[in-house]
């Protein structure tokens, strides 16, 4: 933000004194330190400073697990009426974090559209495998928590094909655990160790004796 001319240094400074406290985990002082930088909100400072200053502050938000207040950011007029400022990056992350936001209060539904727009521009406008993993994964991880077990299994079967085509082997296996725990939670318990017995000829394959015992301990638990 330093190198943004149109920002007044005064702002600046508030701006960077938010995010260090951030940084350093000080969450409910980093909420406060934003709220005295947007309200309120700067004349004449430009879009993308706002929206990112609001941005920051769900994530404190989120950092205290007060995901009510943070959605109300994701969704209030303040920030999406900043959004066209953003450059694909921004939005990314404002997409992923609004996605998270609504996983983490249950809302798959609604978290799959966000976290999906997410996903959309990690593929096609910055080229970001690792992104793409981060979206599908907390997609899993989501539907898992709030026992959605036919989205899971629909999200951790596509995932399973992003990481056979890309080759990531440890994301095609965090996706096959994702799909035989979807497998179970349908009761479709023949399948669920049909996938687990090609899980553990994988981590075989890559002599993860980490893997093979988790996996071993899962067909286990299968029966």
């Amino acid at each position: 933000m330093a190198d943004t001319p149109e920002v007044s240094p005064e702002l600046v400074k508030k701006f960077n004194e938010a995010a260090a406290l951030a940084r350093e985990g000080k969450s409910e002082e980093a909420v406060a330190a934003w709220d005295r930088l947007l309200d309120p909100p700067a004349e004449g400072a430009p879009g993308d400073f706002l929206g990112l200053a609001q941005l920051r502050k769900a994530w404190a938000l989120m950092d205290l697990e007060r995901y009510a207040e943070a959605l109300a950011i994701f969704e209030g007029e303040a920030l999406t009426s900043l959004l066209a400022h953003f450059d694909p990056d921004a939005l990314f992350w404002y997409f992923f974090s609004y996605g998270n936001t609504l996983g983490s209060l249950g809302r798959i539904e609604e978290m799959d559209e966000q976290l999906t727009r997410a996903l959309g521009l990690a593929g096609r406008e910055l080229d970001d495998v690792q992104r793409c993993q981060m979206c599908w994964q907390n997609m899993m991880l989501f539907a898992e928590e709030h026992e959605a077990w036919e989205y899971l299994e629909q999200e951790a079967s596509n995932g399973l094909g992003f990481a056979d085509q890309n080759d990531l082997q440890v994301f095609g296996f965090l996706s096959g655990l994702h799909r035989v725990a979807a497998l179970r939670g349908l009761e479709r318990l023949d399948e669920a160790r049909e996938q687990a017995r090609e899980l553990l000829a994988r981590a075989k394959e890559w002599e993860a004796d980490d893997a093979v015992e988790r996996v071993e301990a899962l067909l286990e638990e299968l029966g």
